[in-house]
């Protein structure tokens, strides 16, 4: 009895590492077209990925916010748009450390709860 429940716990610890391995790959592959697409250099490198996590503590006005002050960001090209979906309930963010023509820069991007779509970025 006490193995199978051992066998229970690792089966479900791995396959929650699985799921999270995935979601941050799609993280990551979503920061990096959207970095291709839109930042007004092609002198950038992506130094590092913290950890995916989620909220559901940031308002409609403060997303609003963050997505205009991104527009105004020097580093992008004029005419940022982002993907046209809305605001989820639950946000997925990654913080990223990158170099921009050799100025390090930290931004969060902000996805869907699906993790399909950037929604938003701020400088940090």
């Amino acid at each position: 009895m006490k193995r199978l429940l051992i066998a229970v716990v690792v089966l479900v610890a791995m396959t929650a590492f699985t799921s999270c391995n995935q979601q941050k790959s799609a993280a990551k592959k979503l920061v990096e077209q959207f970095l291709t697409d839109n930042l007004a250099s092609d002198d950038y490198k992506v130094m590092y990925f913290y950890d995916l996590d989620s909220t559901k503590h940031i308002s409609n006005s403060a997303f609003l916010q963050m997505r205009q002050k991104a527009t105004t960001n020097k580093c992008y090209k004029d005419g940022l748009q982002f993907a046209d979906g809305q605001k989820t309930k639950k946000l997925n963010f990654i913080r990223v450390k990158m170099l921009i023509q050799k100025d390090t820069v930290y931004q969060t991007f902000y996805f869907d709860d699906q993790i399909t779509q950037v929604l938003a970025f701020k400088e940090d």
